[in-house]
């Protein structure tokens, strides 16, 4: 597996500000994202956490 892109971004209002909090929420909350292909079956794979 080859990583071709990844970030994060922050579940808020201002996605791109690290810690930013939006929604009454009591701590930041995240989602991490990667894309990669796979070389054994050449496919373009997406993940999110």
């Amino acid at each position: 597996v080859e990583l071709l892109d990844g970030g994060t971004f922050w579940l808020s209002e201002s996605p791109s500000v690290p810690g930013s909090m939006s929604w009454g929420s009591e701590v930041p909350c995240i989602a991490t994202w990667a894309i990669s292909f796979c070389l054994l079956d050449k496919d373009l794979l997406l993940c999110v956490l």
